[in-house]
């Protein structure tokens, strides 16, 4: 006797299912900080609606992306422009899963189908990488409300932002290569830049979210020269804000 044919489902998320962004810490490691602060935001948007479900695809409106990822420009052309850029930015990524400890391709989104005429996204996660915004049981998480998120105006203070959450009363060192990558510092920067065009001006923001936030180059005191190594993180508790207060000003960097 033949078996029936097990039907993977579709499901519409009804508006707001939740405006928590909930994931494995695994993808803190993976370099994101190379998408512009719209796209970022779009992209933990997304993640709010499809984490823990066992769903294969979920379908959002364009409404409800513009609401969570506070996008503010009314052209659907543009909407749709953005949310294409930002998966060809991730299809385009080759990263290490430490876990596994091998060079894959990164598509967390296997199936992204933009709907101009329907207004709608329809995402798939990707099985392999369900365990990022799935198996969240076991604690070791990230999590932030994605209005908190959408109202800091600058992408490495996004990127930034994160690391804090995972680490928040912690102080950690990244080294120098991954920071860049992480950050995605353009080659370009020499320390001094590092310092005045994105440490500073992170810092600058990112103390009004923390009680205690600092980023400091580690040196290697044996190395010529003093040569930076390493960015050293103090980060104290989160501050609870009154997410209905006004948006704050970029400091600039997209």
């Amino acid at each position: 006797m033949s078996k029936e044919p097990v039907v993977q489902q579709e499901i519409i998320t009804a508006f707001p299912n939740t405006k928590e962004v909930r994931y494995d810490n695994e993808l803190n490691r993976i370099p994101i900080g190379f998408m512009n602060e719209s796209e970022q935001n779009i992209f933990f948007a997304i993640l709010s609606q499809v984490k823990e479900t066992s769903e294969r695809k979920t379908k959002l409106s364009f409404t409800q992306i513009r609401e969570l990822a506070s996008f503010q420009k009314t052209s659907n052309k543009e909407l749709i422009k953005s949310l294409d850029n930002m998966t060809t930015k991730l299809a385009s990524l080759n990263v290490r899963i430490h876990k596994q400890q091998q060079i894959i391709k990164f598509t967390l989104f296997p199936t992204f189908q933009i709907d101009g005429d329907q207004q709608t996204l329809t995402v798939a996660v990707n099985e392999d990488f369900r365990y990022i915004v799935n198996d969240l049981a076991k604690g070791f998480v990230t999590n932030f409300d994605i209005e908190e998120f959408t109202s800091i105006k600058s992408k490495y203070a996004k990127t930034a932002f994160r690391l804090a959450r995972e680490h928040e009363n912690e102080v950690f060192d990244v080294v120098l290569k991954d920071f860049k990558e992480l950050f995605s510092i353009p080659k370009s920067y020499r320390p001094t830049d590092i310092n005045r065009l994105i440490l500073t001006k992170v810092s600058k923001i990112l103390q009004e979210y923390f009680t205690v936030f600092e980023i400091t180059p580690v040196q290697d005191e044996k190395g010529k020269a003093h040569r930076i190594i390493a960015y050293r993180f103090n980060i104290g508790k989160r501050i609870l804000r009154n997410l209905d207060e006004p948006r704050q000003i970029s400091l600039l960097d997209d």
